[in-house]
């Protein structure tokens, strides 16, 4: 009886302490010299490329490579800041593979969820590119309901539109169907966003958006992208 109960005693302890070492894993770790006394220069180049990467990204897509490249380097010095993982997720989910994002997006959720007002959308929207639609409803649920009224007006249809999309995306994931997906060639297919397809009665015409160089508008948009 005695063996039974020091056993339990030890597991209690046990599990005590796994709680207590996830709590403290989980916490955000700020940018400041007092957390890091042994490790002065490291902790200077780190502060030197979180600030320029910040820089960087703020300049539009054409520096957003630069801006990866020094985030990721203060990143391995402190992968445990909220505000940092925000930064790399949030440039990631705007860049060629959003999917990247996930890792970052959810680790600023777990330091600290209040960081940013759009992260919880930010999340969901990573789990829908996931195809984790029921995460990804659950996310756009939170997110919306820290929207006032006024906001759900401005920029509530955007969360809305990406639930109803992950709520069918969800219903098919449960009812699968076999399908074919064939490329139309390089007269129709580029390796620019294209989307939008409307086929003509007969069949005989295809019309559909186009983001590829030389498009009618003549423009860019902050993705470097024509239209």
């Amino acid at each position: 009886m005695k063996q039974i109960r020091h056993m339990a005693k030890r597991i209690i302890l046990l599990l005590t302490l796994a709680c207590v070492t996830m709590a403290v894993s989980a916490q955000d770790v700020p940018f400041k010299r007092k957390y890091f006394p042994d490790q002065r220069k490291e902790f200077h180049q780190a502060q030197k490329d979180l600030k320029k990467g910040q820089k960087l990204a703020g300049k539009g897509v054409e520096s957003r490579d630069k801006a990866l490249q020094r985030l990721m380097s203060a990143h391995a010095f402190n992968p445990q800041n909220a505000k940092l993982n925000l930064a790399i997720g949030e440039l990631l989910l705007r860049g060629p593979d959003p999917y990247k994002a996930l890792p970052f997006l959810e680790t600023a959720h777990a330091l600290k969820p209040s960081v940013s007002p759009l992260l919880k959308l930010q999340l969901g929207r990573t789990y829908h590119l996931h195809h984790r639609f029921q995460d990804a409803i659950r996310l756009y649920d939170e997110y919306y309901a820290t929207l006032s009224r006024k906001e759900i007006r401005r920029s509530g249809a955007q969360a809305g539109l990406w639930k109803a999309q992950s709520i069918i995306g969800d219903s098919l994931m449960q009812q699968p169907v076999r399908c074919f997906v064939d490329p139309m060639g390089d007269r129709i297919n580029s390796p620019w966003p294209e989307y939008a397809p409307v086929l003509s009665a007969d069949g005989t015409r295809l019309w559909f958006t186009s983001r590829r160089p030389g498009s009618t508008g003549g423009k860019t948009d902050a993705e470097n992208l024509p239209f």
